[in-house]
């Protein structure tokens, strides 16, 4: 159907295990007709030369079959589906001779799963032996008309020189009944595809089995969440503490006993590998957790630890007075600085929308990207650029919908990587990441750098690039923004995957491995995405420990109310000087006194004689329970002059 080249039969290099499947289904009743084929034209005795044998051929009469075909190629699956859908061939489709022309049409585009027989399943179409374990043969028998076949050592695979290289027998039932069996799950041919290896690269390549597809993305997403423990506490929504310094810090993971963990870095932890290790440090540190199951599913988490090197809680209480005894609320003046250490780490990210606002493209430069599946040559930043705490100066932009850092990133060609990847492409900024292709004429590719330092930006746009096949284009602009190094994707269009036609976009980053990732929520090799006139900024993550209560403790706790409150009442009868103590449950720490003076005035009526013209100076007296006088010249010391006669009141 897609005319795939004949000669010294290259067409069979697409078709090598592990590269495609194929089921067919029986649609009618297998039935039979016998024709007469070779036959001379004439009567008589056969002629010198004439080595024509007549002879009978048996010929499958009417027959309907639903073929079931995928391929791991996506060039090839997309070409096989719109020639189905088109109904486009290259080569007439026949069954078998050059003579038995085949009709068809298109049927669907379906997802499938293995299925794990536990049970007897209904099988539609014909099977190798190997996947057989039993038939119910009961079940079989008991159906009007089922009539199963076994076809022996049928030839099931061949190399690029035609030569059978796997055969098995083959089971069906010929009345195009589904069978009762139970399967045996077998082993399954895995295909790897990356691009030619410059001198130096290297590629790594990991695996899992997975029995059935559709547990992949929830078994990746759900390996995002380990529960943390520090000295016991949960810190895993938020994975932050504080300790004092030289404190010991126990940090655990609670998860999947199927996973084994290491931690880094070396030089802040007591053990590097276990489901425990015990940290004790200076100065903030970021602790990284990795978990390994053995296969493809890994998982990264960080805690960040802040060291508090400073007493942040300070007093400067002035004592409590009071004119007599009675009831008062304790009210200590007490400061708190709960500004504690950030730390900023460098292959950490987070995401947050912003207004749509693209910058102007003129007298940007056009990146020379005319075909499918280009990577551009170093295009200069303009500044160094920090992405997961490496610096760059150039970017490699691909037609497949990302930037790299590498100058050997590749392509990425067909489908947008689920993040993080060992694969490559690695070290990139994804803004719409699936097969996407530019059309000469109608795309416009092209980069800037705009603004002076230390706030310049890299811009890179990708207007009207289809996705390969002509349709569906994707207009993108790609900015680095110097100094706070985050990164803004403005998306005038990106529809998606209105047909079902394409496969998975992505929108995120990877570092410079394909160990850590960070995607946009939804958009980790999705089909369902959209995004039209959207600003989407990914920033490096700054984390700050946050803010604890303090707690109070007055002594002795018996005499009062809400002995752990910041004001208790406390009754007060007398002078007293009352302990207390103020922490933040870390490392600051303070124990002081309130001192509470009950006071009284002491009055006196005394008569002054003066001699008419003298000054009188008033002086007024603080009395002390205790016993004791201290004279305290008043604020305003009156002075009374002679000239009258009246009263003065201290």
């Amino acid at each position: 159907m897609m005319g795939l080249e004949k000669h010294d039969n290259q067409y069979l290099q697409f078709f090598q295990p592990g590269q495609c499947k194929v089921g067919i289904q029986i649609l009618k009743p297998i039935t039979y007709q016998k024709i007469n084929i070779n036959l001379r034209s004439v009567f008589g005795p056969m002629k010198p030369n004439d080595y024509r044998k007549p002879t009978m051929m048996e010929f499958v009469y009417n027959p309907s079959y639903r073929i079931f075909f995928t391929h791991t190629d996506e060039v090839i699956y997309k070409s096989m589906r719109t020639c189905l859908y088109n109904r486009q061939v290259v080569f007439t489709p026949t069954l078998g001779l050059a003579n038995l022309l085949a009709n068809y049409r298109w049927v669907g585009e379906y997802s499938f799963k293995p299925k794990i027989a536990r049970d007897f399943l209904p099988i539609e179409t014909a099977i190798p032996r190997r996947q057989l374990v039993q038939i119910d043969h009961s079940q079989a028998f008991s159906r009007l008309g089922s009539r199963i076949v076994e076809i022996s050592q049928y030839a099931l695979e061949m190399d690029c020189y035609r030569d059978v290289t796997d055969r098995d027998d083959i089971i069906f039932d010929q009345n195009g009944i589904a069978m009762s069996a139970f399967t045996a799950d077998v082993a399954v041919s895995l295909a790897y595809y990356w691009p030619v290896l410059l001198p130096g690269q290297s590629v790594s390549v990991s695996y899992m089995y997975l029995l059935n597809p559709d547990d992949l993305e929830e078994a990746i997403s759900s390996l995002g969440n380990p529960t943390i423990l520090a000295n016991g506490v949960n810190i895993s929504a938020n994975p932050t503490d504080t300790i004092c310094p030289g404190e010991l810090e126990t940090l655990s993971i609670n998860y999947d006993s199927t996973f084994t963990w290491t931690w880094s870095p070396a030089s802040a932890v007591s053990s590097t590998t276990g489901n425990t290790t015990t940290v004790t440090a200076t100065a903030p540190v970021m602790i990284t957790a990795t978990g390994h199951n053995g296969g493809c599913a890994s998982i990264s988490k960080n805690i960040y630890i802040h060291v508090d090197t400073v007493n942040r809680i300070q007093n400067g209480n002035p004592d409590i007075v009071l004119c007599g005894p009675g009831m008062v609320n304790l009210r200590p003046f007490i400061t708190y600085d709960t500004l504690f250490p950030t730390i900023a780490p460098c292959d950490s990210y987070m995401v947050m929308n912003i207004p749509f606002l693209p910058y102007d493209t003129t007298s940007s430069t056009i990146i020379n990207l005319t075909a499918d599946n280009q990577l551009s040559t170093a295009l200069p930043i303009g500044f160094n650029f920090k992405f997961y705490c490496n610096y760059y100066k150039n970017a490699y932009l691909s037609t497949n919908g990302y930037i790299s850092f590498d100058a050997g990133a590749g392509s990425g060609c067909c489908a947008g990587q689920l993040l993080p990847n060992s694969r490559i492409p690695n070290n990139m900024i994804a803004f719409a990441y699936e097969d996407l292709a530019p059309v000469p004429g109608a795309s416009v590719i092209s980069y800037k750098t705009i603004g002076t330092a230390p706030y310049r930006k890299f811009i890179v746009n990708m207007y009207n690039v289809v996705h390969s096949g002509g349709v569906d284009p994707v207009s993108a602009q790609i900015v680095l923004n110097e100094t706070d190094n985050s990164v803004d994707i403005f998306t005038t269009t990106m529809p998606g995957n209105p047909y079902g036609t394409w496969a998975a976009h992505t929108m995120g980053l990877e570092n410079s491995n394909g160990t850590k990732g960070f995607a946009y929520p939804g958009r980790n090799a999705s089909t369902t995405w959209t995004a039209t006139n959207e600003g989407v900024r990914f920033y490096p993550a700054v984390y700050s420990a946050p803010a604890v209560p303090l707690r109070y403790s007055w002594l002795p706790a018996g005499t009062f109310t809400g002995s752990s409150s910041a004001m208790p009442s406390y009754s007060a009868l007398s002078n007293v000087s009352i302990p207390f103590s103020v922490t933040d449950g870390h490392c600051s720490t303070i124990s002081d006194t309130l001192d509470i003076v009950i006071q009284r005035g002491d009055t006196t009526t005394a008569n002054y004689t003066v001699c008419y013209g003298d000054t009188l100076i008033l002086q007024g007296r603080s009395y002390y329970s205790a016993g004791s006088y201290f004279d305290t010249l008043v604020s305003s010391r009156p002075i009374v002059t002679g000239k009258q006669i009246g009263r003065a009141h201290v």
